[in-house]
């Protein structure tokens, strides 16, 4: 097992036999919240869809993707045990007057960069109660989205052009997880 620290762990599940005939995504389930220590996880179902064959093929091994909210983990993905390449995350906060994006490596939690520029939500009001008000307009909040949504794209890609590493480690992983939010979701 890797460390007992980051959103990566290293699975090694028991695998079948005629004394332990337990479903996959049960055997998934009971590694992982022995693991975690938790009695509670949750795994999606387009993932469990492919659950037999993914561990057939790594020998009942693999690399769980987590995240943890208030009430419980949940799994996010599955990768090769094998491939040795980081699992990296993008950490987006959104605030009223900056956007702020740093890129973590899930398995050591070190931020590898960070990058901030000006919420272009600004454009259309200084303060969040003017954008809460503008998303209820027609077509409002498709706005708002799009314009945080392309200032994130731009500067992803800016970042990626301006720190080679980064660049690479982006193209190259297939494991790279992105999450944000804002206020109007509340």
């Amino acid at each position: 097992m890797v460390a007992k620290h980051g959103f990566v762990r290293h699975l090694k599940l028991d695998k079948p036999s005629l004394n332990n005939n337990t479903a996959d995504a049960q055997r998934l389930e009971l590694c992982l919240k022995k693991e975690l220590g938790t009695d509670k996880i949750r795994m999606p179902l387009g993932l469990l869809r492919h659950l037999p064959s993914t561990l057939r093929s790594w020998n009942y091994e693999a690399k769980a993707v987590l995240f943890k909210d208030r009430f419980s983990w949940m799994l996010i993905d599955l990768l090769d045990p094998f491939i040795s390449k980081s699992v990296l995350g993008l950490a987006i906060d959104i605030g009223t007057t900056r956007i702020v994006m740093a890129l973590i490596d899930l398995e050591s939690c070190k931020e590898l960069g960070e990058i901030g520029f000006d919420n272009p939500q600004a454009q259309i009001g200084p303060d969040v109660l003017a954008r809460i008000h503008y998303s209820n307009k027609e077509g409002g909040l498709a706005e708002l989205n799009g314009l945080v949504i392309d200032a994130v794209n731009q500067n992803v890609e800016g970042t990626a052009r301006n720190m080679y590493e980064f660049s690479r480690q982006i193209r190259q992983n297939p494991g790279l997880l992105l999450s944000g939010g804002s206020p109007q979701e509340k």
